[in-house]
């Protein structure tokens, strides 16, 4: 832990020194509530007071762990806080607010770069506590925390960035510890890296980004917080289908999938290109309740059912209103509007080939992301004819939520 300068009081030099009675020996006459200990290394006496005295003795005082005292009990540059420090790169501070308490190593080396207490973390608020891990070590502050760990050293985390990581449980998580200190990026976006992951904030609140998401955008656009189209996640990851992972962003849908298809689509399609209504101001609650009222008045394929599907319905669909396509629905969120259909025996796709839809917000309109995976390629031609017809069908279904959300929730904009 770096060495503060002794005279850095609102009076210049803040020890408190008194007449020694005694030249020898552990601990001389001291003031009420002090005790003065030799430190023969530096041949001279120091004395420790109050709390920071009490707390000292709780580590066993000149044979604790804190080691003998290397200044006298001094005054913060705050006029209000005090601080010893001791031999095992160690020192106690105190305040009011937070009392006495002790801070070191690397932990207090890190809060030393931030600013000691007059940086944003404040006072430590607890001393050097071990995590349950048995390795970690943190101490928490009045602003933050630092934790450490050998494999990462000390790391900074505070703010939106820490309470997502709290939520998820703390180094106990898939994350695990911090690796890193924050990092500003474009725009809003500030990115943490952890061991397994990162935590990404912005004005959009505060994701977890983790691989394969994570690799697959870094690896192509380089750090994630640094690049202006998958700087601000929205989401959490979900499993869109079998062998598929993806996260919503500000700017759309990430997908990643490690399943094989012999062809695909991904759109993203808004209400109002063909002039139908846009439903500005419309929420995905919204577009949730009315998909559940009549489902199959929305969606434009023949065979929809008119309940909202849910995970295990099987529906047989008819393509083009002629042939049988049936599905069955492998993921259905509960709380929004996002499901996935995996085409069963006898789809003309081939059985395996998956579509996910997914509603989402963006710039105060409603918009539909569509990702499509098709097993069977029939021809150049063939599938770019599938693919065309297929866009068709969606942004009429994107259009008749819009209209459908204009009548039933008011939200008309063309």
């Amino acid at each position: 832990m770096p060495a503060r300068p002794k005279s850095d009081g609102p009076n210049g030099n803040a020890e408190v020194r008194v007449p020694r009675k005694q030249k020898h020996g552990a601990q001389a006459l001291a003031l009420p509530g002090c005790a003065d200990f030799w430190n023969p290394a530096m041949g001279s006496w120091f004395m420790v007071c109050g709390r920071i005295l009490d707390k000292y003795n709780e580590f066993g005082g000149p044979n604790g762990s804190l080691g003998l005292p290397t200044s006298n009990e001094l005054t913060n540059p705050d006029g209000v806080g005090k601080r010893t420090s001791f031999t095992n790169d160690a020192s106690i501070y105190w305040s009011p607010e937070s009392d006495a308490h002790q801070i070191g190593g690397e932990i207090g080396a890190e809060w030393a770069a931030r600013g000691w207490e007059g940086g944003p973390l404040g006072y430590p608020i607890t001393d050097e506590l071990t995590n349950p891990d048995g390795v970690g070590k943190r101490n928490q502050f009045q602003g933050g925390s630092v934790y450490w760990h050998p494999s990462t050293r000390a790391h900074t985390v505070w703010g939106a960035i820490r309470d997502k990581w709290a939520q998820i449980g703390w180094e106990s998580s898939t994350l695990g510890y911090p690796a890193g200190n924050e990092i500003v990026g474009v725009g809003s976006s500030i990115g943490q890296e952890f061991q397994n992951g990162k935590i990404v904030y912005s004005n959009l609140g505060a994701y977890t980004v983790v691989d394969p998401i994570l690799s697959a955008i870094e690896d192509n656009v380089g750090p994630i917080q640094n690049n202006s189209t998958w700087n601000r996640p929205t989401s959490e990851s979900y499993i869109p289908w079998s062998g598929g992972i993806a996260q919503d962003f500000a700017t759309g849908v990430f997908t990643y999938r490690d399943t094989e298809f012999t062809w695909g689509y991904e759109r993203v399609l808004q209400a109002g290109s063909s002039g139908s209504y846009a439903a500005k101001g419309a929420t995905t609650a919204q577009v949730k309740e009315s998909l559940e009222r009549c489902f199959d008045c929305m969606f434009p394929v023949q065979g929809a059912t008119a309940a909202y599907p849910t995970t295990g319905d099987i529906i047989v669909l008819k393509a083009a209103g002629i042939a049988d396509a049936p599905v069955k629905v492998i993921q259905s969120d509960p709380n929004n509007p996002n499901w996935t259909f995996e085409a069963m025996d006898g789809h003309f796709d081939g059985s395996g080939s998956i579509i996910a839809f997914r509603f989402f917000e963006q710039d105060g309109r409603i918009k539909l992301h569509v990702k499509a995976g098709v097993v069977n390629s029939l021809g150049p031609y063939a599938n770019f004819l599938n693919k065309s017809v297929a866009e068709g069908y969606w942004q009429s279904f994107i259009d008749r939520v819009g209209l459908y959300m204009c009548y039933d929730w008011g939200k008309c904009q063309t």
